[in-house]
C-alpha cells in the first residue's frame, strides 16, 4: 500500500508517510475501528462495516445484471455510476481502473437499451442511449442504437440529425467515414419503409428492406460489369465519393450474393459500364 501511494519514495519513507496518513484517518473518521482494522503490518477495510462503497456496489450489481439479464440489477448499477472513477487523480494505478469501470458502465447501459428495445419502451431506450453516448462519444454502435430509438419513438427528425452529428464527429475526431451499417440505417430512415421492429430477431437487415433510391444508372453499370465477368472477362470499377453518400450500399446491392438472389428487384436496361482508372474520379 505504501508503494502504491508513494512509488517514488524510498521504502522507509513510504511506510512513514502511510503511518502518518493512517494516523490522520483515525482522527478524521468517527468510529474508525468500525471501518478499518489497522495492524502492525496490515490495513483491512471491514466489509461488514457501516459504510457503502459505491464502486463495490456498482460492480456487484453490474456483474449480476449482465450475467442474468436482470433489469433491476442493471438499473441499480446504472444509477450508481455517476461519472469517472477518481476524476482528477492522474496516478498510474487509477487510469486503468477508471477505464475498466467505464467499460463496465457502457456494458450495463447497452444491456438496458437492448432490454428496452425488446419491450418497445423507446422513451427508456432513448434515455439510456443518450447516457451511453455521453460515456463514449466516439462509439459508432451507440449512435446506431440511439438513432433507432429516436426513430422508433417517432422522432425521425432527431434521428436524422443524430446521424449527421455522428458523421461529423467521426470525420473531425478520427478522420473516417461512417460504418456501412450506420449508412444503411440512415438510408432506411430516408425511405417510407422505416425501421424493422427491434424485437423481431428474424427481421432482415435494413439495407435489404429499403429500396435503393436515385442510383439506377450507377447500379446498372455495376450489375452489367458483374455479368460481364461471368465469361471470364475481368472488370475493374472504382466507386468514389464523399463519406456517407451510400457507396457501400451501392456496391452491396450488386454483390455476388445479391445478384444470386435476383437483386435488384426491378428490371434494369443493361448499359455499357464505365471502367475508370484510380485517378479518374
Amino acid at each position: 500500500m505504501a508503494f502504491e501511494f508513494w512509488p517514488d519514495s524510498t521504502n522507509a519513507q513510504a511506510r512513514t508517510n502511510l503511518r502518518q496518513a493512517l494516523h490522520h484517518l483515525r482522527h478524521a473518521l468517527r468510529d474508525a475501528d468500525s471501518y478499518v482494522r489497522l495492524g502492525t503490518s496490515s490495513v483491512q477495510w471491514l466489509a461488514d462495516g457501516p459504510a457503502e462503497i459505491d464502486v463495490v456496489e456498482f460492480e456487484a450489481d453490474a456483474t449480476a445484471g449482465l450475467a442474468s439479464d436482470d433489469e433491476e440489477a442493471l438499473a441499480r448499477a446504472a444509477s450508481r455510476y455517476r461519472g469517472d472513477f477518481l476524476v482528477g487523480c492522474y496516478d498510474e494505478w487509477a487510469a486503468p481502473e477508471r477505464e475498466r469501470l467505464r467499460a463496465l458502465a457502457v456494458a450495463v447501459l447497452r444491456a438496458l437499451v437492448t432490454i428496452a428495445r425488446r419491450r418497445g419502451d423507446w422513451a427508456r431506450a432513448v434515455d439510456d442511449g443518450e447516457r451511453l453516448l455521453r460515456l463514449d462519444p466516439l462509439d459508432e454502435s451507440s449512435y446506431r442504437l440511439l438513432i433507432e430509438a429516436h426513430a422508433s419513438a417517432g422522432d425521425r427528425a432527431r434521428a436524422l440529425r443524430l446521424y449527421h452529428e455522428c458523421v461529423a464527429v467521426l470525420d473531425r475526431e478520427l478522420a473516417v467515414g461512417p460504418h456501412p451499417d450506420t449508412i444503411a440505417l440512415y438510408e432506411a430512415l430516408m425511405t417510407r419503409g422505416g425501421l424493422a421492429r427491434a424485437d423481431d430477431p428474424t427481421s432482415a437487415p435494413v439495407w435489404d428492406r429499403s429500396p435503393l433510391i436515385g442510383r439506377d444508372h450507377e447500379l446498372g453499370e455495376l450489375v452489367a460489369a458483374w455479368h460481364q465477368t461471368a465469361p471470364g472477362r475481368p472488370r475493374f470499377v472504382l466507386v468514389a465519393g464523399e463519406p456517407g453518400i451510400g457507396k457501400s450500399r451501392l456496391v452491396r446491392s450488386c454483390s455476388p450474393s445479391a445478384v444470386a438472389r435476383g437483386q435488384p428487384p426491378w428490371p434494369l436496361a443493361p448499359t455499357r459500364p464505365t471502367v475508370r482508372s484510380p485517378t479518374d474520379r
